[in-house]
């Protein structure tokens, strides 16, 4: 019973933010899409710069137990990538589109973002751990399941949300 409750209040739960976002911005449809991509690209990015900055400098281990190949240089150049990105697509923002953000807002937005994501990636490798599963499936081939693709995202959205609204 406790499976059930967390899998629908952490599928259904999180992404619900990602929903209310797009919704919130149904007079500008273009803004809302911008804002859900602007989620997306910052949480996939932050991934990517991480893998190649723990790659290339990556020496101590973020979580050894958990995580063996995250390294606390990754986490560093995915951040910094994360708020790249976010600084970049902030300047796409405008009030014609429903937002608008600076692109100082854009990068504090990324790196939060990015970290947070981060952290919904821990989460779900601890409960992939818990149940003792390598994957999560093996639908999407080289990155394990379904649930390996969207767990930064789901855990990213509500902050998110929470942050498109105090900007």
């Amino acid at each position: 019973m406790a499976g059930t409750v967390l899998a629908t209040l952490y599928l259904g739960g999180l992404a619900w933010f990602l929903v209310a976002l797009r919704v919130r911005g149904t007079q500008h449809v273009e803004g809302s899409t911008m804002l859900i991509l602007i989620i997306l690209l910052c949480v996939k990015f932050t991934d990517i710069g991480a893998y190649f900055g723990g790659r290339a400098l990556g020496r101590r281990k973020l979580i050894p137990w958990l995580s063996p190949g995250k390294t606390w240089e990754g986490l560093g150049f995915g951040l910094l990538t994360a708020a790249a990105v976010g600084a970049a697509l902030a300047t796409q923002m405008d009030l014609r589109r429903g937002y608008v953000m600076p692109w100082w807002k854009g990068a504090i937005f990324g790196a939060v973002i990015g970290g947070i994501g981060q952290l919904g990636d821990l989460l779900e490798s601890l409960m992939k751990r818990d149940a003792e599963v390598k994957d999560s499936g093996s639908l999407i081939p080289g990155f394990g399941g379904v649930l390996d693709v969207i767990d930064s995202p789901l855990l990213a959205a509500p902050f998110a949300y929470l942050m498109f609204s105090l900007f």
